[in-house]
């Protein structure tokens, strides 16, 4: 059997092979066991940040503050970008809010995304962050509100060339003081440079 520690310098090596770097928590599911590369360095959640909105959506549900049937009217033309999805939808579209999540989580939808986190509200999303114990994970931003300010960064849209992505390296949102962020869960993470989250 493998061992952490084979694993961790497996993967270190693969990832400098090809000239990444990894951050990486894993804990097995009611054990003891761990493993981590970087994993209380503060990292850019990217659309990660949308399980912690799809709980939240959730736990209202839930509480019977929302109703999951209830229909949401998508308009074409959304201003949050995305190259599938609703964002490609040329004509209105009626689906529940059920429907939504689903698109959110199944194909990672930016549009569902900012229509779920506009109407379940950031501050309750962060607020059953902090009493799950994630004291180091926010979701300060939406889809459009993190991909604009790459754009901003970049001085690009979403719509031009993606051959820019090397750029991103010097983008704000890769130094995750204005993104979803996050760290492994309970730990507060040491101090980084460029990082203010």
């Amino acid at each position: 059997m493998t061992t952490a520690a084979e694993t961790i310098a497996t993967i270190t090596r693969r990832a400098k092979e090809v000239g990444v770097r990894v951050w990486l928590h894993a804990a097995e599911i009611g054990g003891p066991r761990r493993l981590g590369i970087g994993e209380d360095e503060p990292v850019v959640t990217a659309s990660v940040f949308k399980v912690p909105v799809a709980l939240e959506l959730a736990r209202q549900a839930a509480e019977g503050a929302f109703d999951l049937a209830g229909r949401v009217t998508v308009a074409p033309g959304h201003p949050t970008p995305s190259p599938y999805g609703l964002a490609t939808f040329r004509h209105e579209a009626v689906l529940s809010w059920h429907d939504l999540a689903t698109l959110m989580i199944g194909i990672s939808d930016n549009v569902a995304t900012d229509l779920i986190l506009a109407e379940v509200g950031r501050e309750a999303v962060n607020a059953s962050l902090r009493r799950l114990g994630f004291e180091h994970t926010a979701v300060p931003q939406d889809c459009r509100e993190v991909l604009d300010s790459i754009g901003e960064d970049l001085g690009l849209s979403y719509e031009d060339d993606e051959g820019c992505s090397p750029g991103c390296r010097t983008s704000r949102c890769p130094r995750c003081a204005r993104c979803g962020r996050s760290t492994r869960a309970g730990r507060r993470p040491p101090r980084s440079p460029g990082c203010s989250g």
